[in-house]
């Protein structure tokens, strides 16, 4: 799946490097290549490992990082709701954010409103998951000096990244 993927990308790369393209095929063929850099970024092993995204250099991440700030809305709008619908499904790391706070510069305020209202839940949703894991920390601490449980179980990290890892 990774080498059609990527003959796919290479095909639109030399296609955007031709000059004989009109304006609209350019656009769409740059959403489709940064769509499929998304693809590829939240492709995982059943282990849960990504696989592509890891690979993925901060030289590369920029230049993907301009599909947020396209001249065309249609490609700023359709590559940051293939990014929003990554992100609230736990499919890419949280590096990917970044791109979200691109839209501070957006020039469709509806857009820009619609983003900062999604930004500002996950912030309270990060908020939330922090105060349980604070509750968890606590009630962990309580049975593990209790009496009746044995010491030979490892309450270290109650963190929901880490149980995540370790399931």
């Amino acid at each position: 799946m990774g080498n059609c993927v990527m003959r796919k990308t290479l095909r639109i790369k030399l296609v955007l490097k031709s000059t004989n393209e009109s304006g609209s095929t350019r656009s769409r063929l740059r959403l489709t290549a940064g769509l499929i850099v998304l693809k590829l970024c939240t492709t995982r092993l059943p282990d849960k490992t990504a696989i592509y995204e890891n690979m993925f250099t901060p030289r590369s991440f920029n230049l993907v990082s301009l599909l947020a700030q396209d001249d065309c809305p249609e490609v700023r709008h359709g590559f940051l709701e293939a990014l929003r619908n990554a992100l609230a499904n736990g499919l890419l790391s949280s590096r990917w954010y970044t791109l979200c706070f691109l839209t501070a510069f957006e020039p469709n305020e509806d857009f820009k409103e619609v983003m900062v209202r999604w930004l500002k839940n996950r912030a309270e949703n990060y908020r939330m998951i922090e105060k349980f894991d604070c509750s968890n920390r606590r009630s962990s601490e309580g049975v593990r000096h209790g009496e009746d449980v044995p010491k030979v179980i490892p309450f270290t990290c109650t963190s929901h990244r880490f149980l995540q890892r370790r399931i």
